[in-house]
């Protein structure tokens, strides 16, 4: 048996790829979503009132919420850009890209703002506050149904590639369509 053979019996085995991907998303993209959240967070501490912790975290907590009109924004976004007016190809990435690396920036500062008020208004009880913390957050988690999420973010990817890139998935699996609000942006 030659060895393009051995290597080829080995490629055909799912669990091999699977072991192949889990380690990927664990050890490259997990760490590197990690420092990307560091570098994005670190930055706005320098940047955004320093030295003044719960100035600089409502603000930038205030600046991600901002994130939902960028996600009101996809649907319109992915329709000018499939529908209306095609791009070509690099420019279809250029303005993907673009939207996700702003998009992206504003749910960091989400995640960061809101972090940083939990520490400074509840780290002052100690283990309590984690406790709080804790109960709370699952049991919002457990009234929506969204316990799941919290054990996939080391092992899920979303590939830059796919063709619905600008589909935003809900709790509730609800369909994008051109609602009235978002019509009056595409007339």
């Amino acid at each position: 048996m030659e060895l393009r053979d051995v290597v080829k019996k080995l490629l055909a085995k799912t669990w091999i790829w699977q072991i192949v991907d889990s380690s990927l998303c664990l050890v490259v993209f997990f760490s590197s979503m990690v420092f990307y959240w560091r570098g994005i967070w670190d930055l706005f501490t320098v940047y955004i009132f320093p030295n003044e912790s719960p100035k600089c975290n409502w603000v930038t907590a205030g600046l991600g919420g901002c994130s939902i009109v960028g996600y009101y924004a996809l649907p319109l976004l992915s329709h000018l850009l499939t529908v209306v007016r095609p791009p070509s190809k690099p420019v279809y990435i250029l303005v993907t890209r673009l939207y996700m690396y702003a998009f992206g920036v504003l749910a960091m500062a989400y995640w960061r703002g809101v972090w940083g008020l939990a520490d400074y208004y509840l780290l002052q009880f100690g283990w309590k506050s984690a406790l709080i913390g804790l109960v709370v957050g699952h049991t919002i988690l457990l009234v929506f149904r969204c316990t799941r999420t919290t054990i996939f973010p080391p092992f899920v990817v979303t590939l830059d590639t796919r063709k619905d890139l600008l589909i935003p998935s809900t709790c509730f699996q609800t369909q994008v369509s051109r609602t009235p609000s978002i019509f009056i942006f595409i007339t």
